[in-house]
C-alpha cells in the first residue's frame, strides 16, 4: 500500500479511537516480517510509527522490526508458532507493564472506578480493510466499555 495511505490509515484509527474514548491509552504493534518482502516492510514500519506518533505522541509503540525480536515461526517464515505466540505475548506485556498499563480482570470489583468504568482495560481488536475501501469502518464500542 502506498505510504501516504498507510500514514491516512493510522491517523484515522488513532483518531476513531479518541473519538470513542477520548482517555484511552493507545498501543499498536507494527510490522512482523518475513523471509520475503523485507525492504518493503521496513518502509511500512518506518511510515506506521511517524504517522503514530505524529497522530498522538503518547502512543505506545512496539516495534518488532527495531527491538529485533526473535521468535519461534512455523514454516512461511512469517507467522508464529504457538511458542512464538506466547513469547510475542510476553513481550507486549512487558513493554505495557514497563510503560504502567495492567490489565483489568474484572469488569466489576476491584478493576473498577466509580459509575462502572474500568481503570485501565487492555483491548485486542482488528479489522481487515479491503485496499478499495476508501475510509476506516466505525468502530462501535460496546456500552459496557464507554
Amino acid at each position: 500500500m502506498p505510504a501516504a495511505l498507510e500514514q491516512l490509515r493510522v491517523k484515522q484509527a488513532i483518531a476513531q479511537i479518541r473519538a470513542a474514548v477520548p482517555n484511552a491509552g493507545i498501543a499498536l504493534i507494527t510490522v512482523f516480517v518475513g523471509r520475503l518482502h523485507r525492504p518493503a516492510a521496513y518502509q511500512t514500519d518506518r511510515t506506521i510509527v511517524a504517522a503514530a506518533r505524529a497522530a498522538d505522541p503518547s502512543v505506545i509503540i512496539m516495534d518488532p522490526l527495531a527491538g529485533r525480536w526473535k521468535f519461534a515461526r512455523v514454516r512461511d517464515g512469517l507467522h508464529p508458532t504457538a511458542a512464538g505466540s506466547k513469547w510475542i505475548a510476553g513481550q507486549v506485556s512487558q513493554i505495557l507493564h514497563g510503560r504502567g498499563v495492567q490489565p483489568v480482570l474484572a469488569m466489576r470489583g476491584a478493576g473498577v472506578v466509580p459509575g462502572g468504568r474500568p481503570k485501565t482495560m487492555i483491548c485486542d481488536f482488528g479489522i481487515q480493510v479491503p485496499p478499495v475501501v476508501r475510509a476506516l469502518p466505525v468502530i462501535r464500542v460496546p456500552s459496557a466499555l464507554r
